[in-house]
């Protein structure tokens, strides 16, 4: 057992020094890009506050978000929100299995998603909404079993960035995908993966969709379930646009984000990609001068709250949630692992609202608990 605990700690150490690493040089990157090469003001205090935690606080991340957030200490360096926050907040063991798109229709109740035409799991047969075998025997073969004219295709694992995601529209009796010049077949969806979902596609009310008409742009909710009172509560949140003509609204494919103001569901007055470029214009719409707020607001918070609240294991989710065409909140997707940490201090935003001490707290109490990282 000592040996184990010696060989445990070594492993731990040997992480957390890597990503301390890996994370030090893609924000000193991000720094170069926007020309920033001194010490913010307040740095000092910042480090003094993550400390508690490491005695290695990377100074990058303040020195960025500071742009943004102003000298806020509770800007999150990258690397501790990964090897300490959110490996105590939502323990590893339980992140590949809340991972798989597959297990959501049985999580939640009718109508939180949108509905699942075919899906299959594991590499084994294709599958119903029920999760029963699908008899394709039937006049008309896999088409006449799909009762939409746009259904979305992608990945139910390793789905990350909007990868492999397939956007197929009725033409005639077929369904194609235009822009991979994709026919829908059975053998195609055979060959297309082991474990996918092949669901309708949600047409986005009209308050989402003029901001990209041809991607479902999504509001990422980010949730805490409080260590204290045990209430989830959403404490930060961005709307995610997709660039004209692209199917994916993430900003890894090309997309850009927007805060959100908690209080009242009004965007902010710019957009930032990946890097935290600015621009007050996006897809020809000006956010600067013109003001756009999410339809039905409360809902789509309380309807976050609700789906959080059913992932009983962990106490940080990010969720996509587009608002349909009636203005109902559907859950597109959610994330236990990999929190995108920058995505809300890009849009000058805290990543735990009020609850940041109390998150220091706990994750300090618990930071020798055993560590699992994925590096994103």
């Amino acid at each position: 057992m000592k040996l184990k605990n010696v060989i445990t700690d070594i492993l731990q150490t040997h992480l957390k020094w890597g990503a301390y690493k890996y994370y030090s040089c893609q924000f000193k990157h991000y720094c170069a890009m926007q020309g920033i090469h001194a010490p913010a003001e307040g740095e000092r205090e910042y480090k003094k506050k993550w400390s508690v935690l490491t005695s290695r606080v990377e100074p990058y991340s303040y020195r960025l978000f500071s742009r943004y957030m102003g000298n806020d200490v509770c800007i999150i360096p990258e690397d501790i929100g990964h090897t300490y926050l959110e490996n105590t907040l939502n323990p590893r063991r339980y992140w590949d299995y809340y991972s798989d798109k597959n297990i959501f229709d049985d999580m939640f109740s009718k109508g939180t998603m949108p509905v699942t035409v075919f899906r299959r799991i594991d590499g084994n047969c294709l599958l119903d909404a029920d999760y029963q075998p699908v008899n394709f025997t039937g006049r008309g073969g896999i088409c006449s079993l799909i009762p939409f004219d746009r259904i979305v295709l992608k990945p139910s694992v390793d789905s990350g960035s909007g990868h492999g995601v397939m956007l197929f529209e009725k033409v005639g009796s077929d369904y194609i995908a235009k822009k991979e010049q994709v026919k829908l077949t059975q053998d195609f969806l055979l060959s297309y993966g082991d474990d996918f979902i092949l669901q309708e596609a949600i047409e986005q009310h009209p308050a989402l969709a003029q901001f990209n008409p041809t991607s479902v742009n999504t509001l990422r909710l980010l949730t805490y379930r409080s260590v204290k009172d045990e209430r989830v509560r959403v404490v930060a949140g961005i709307l995610r646009m997709g660039r004209s003509g692209e199917v994916c609204d993430n900003a890894h494919m090309g997309g850009r984000i927007v805060g959100i103001d908690l209080r009242t569901g009004v965007l902010g007055k710019y957009t930032c990609d990946q890097y935290g470029t600015r621009s007050d214009t996006w897809n020809g719409i000006n956010f600067k001068t013109g003001t756009f707020a999410i339809p039905n607001w409360e809902k789509a918070v309380a309807f976050a709250e609700y789906v959080s609240g059913r992932i009983r294991h962990c106490r940080l989710v990010q969720l996509d949630v587009t608002i349909d065409k009636t203005g109902i909140p559907k859950l597109i997707e959610f994330n236990v692992s990999g929190c995108g940490f920058w995505l809300y201090m890009f849009c000058g935003q805290r990543v735990f609202g009020d609850y940041t001490d109390e998150v220091i707290e706990y994750c300090s109490m618990r930071r020798n608990k055993p560590l699992h990282l994925r590096i994103v």
